[in-house]
């Protein structure tokens, strides 16, 4: 339960949050490669995803958060 500065009840909207992205991999000499994004500190390993822009698909949202986050076409 959630209340106000009056100590009143009040009704909360939960958003789930919603994300797309992809699996940028290959195979090389019988093995599967992926492609992991990172970051430091802390250190971060991810796959690349990221939140629809304004009436983007999820299509749309995990194609461009792939380019933007790897380089890769």
């Amino acid at each position: 339960m959630v209340f106000d500065y009056r100590g009143e009840t009040k009704t909360i909207r939960i958003e789930e949050p919603v994300s797309a992205g992809g699996v940028v991999y290959r195979i090389k000499d019988g093995a599967v490669e992926t492609v992991l994004c990172g970051r430091d500190l802390p250190v971060r390993w991810s796959l690349a995803k990221g939140t629809p822009d304004d009436n983007e698909t999820l299509e749309q949202t995990a194609v461009r958060e792939v380019r933007e986050e790897t380089g890769l076409e």
